[in-house]
């Protein structure tokens, strides 16, 4: 057999939120999440990757955060890498931190394999 996908198969899809586009509520993903603009309230996601212009302030539960931009508010992860250029102010709890030299912390952060994402 040539394909041995079934028929059925759903393929995976990442979610994108361009740059210029503000984004208000609770979004749940089963999929990966790219962040180009600016999010308010909460996201739940397998993991997210903020851009340079990703911008977000609320709640944001993820197994993997890789964030370039700008968070304010509660992450808690499995892994959370902070890029050269990422802002973050509030509390971060997860498994895993990677900090590039560069980015900017502000609040608690808590690194503890105990953590329940």
């Amino acid at each position: 057999m040539e394909n041995d996908k079934p028929v059925n198969s759903t393929p995976s899809v990442s979610s994108v939120i361009a740059e210029g586009v503000l984004f208000e509520g609770s979004l749940h993903s089963s999929s990966h999440i790219f962040i180009h603009g600016e999010i308010v309230g909460e996201i739940n996601a397998p993991s997210v990757n903020f851009g340079k212009s990703g911008i977000m302030s609320g709640t944001l539960r993820c197994r993997t955060a890789t964030i370039d931009g700008s968070f304010d508010g509660e992450l808690v992860g499995d892994e959370v890498v902070l890029g050269t250029q990422s802002k973050v102010n509030g509390n971060v709890s997860c498994r895993s931190l990677k900090v590039a030299r560069g980015a900017l912390i502000t609040g608690d952060i808590s690194v503890d394999d105990g953590i329940d994402v």
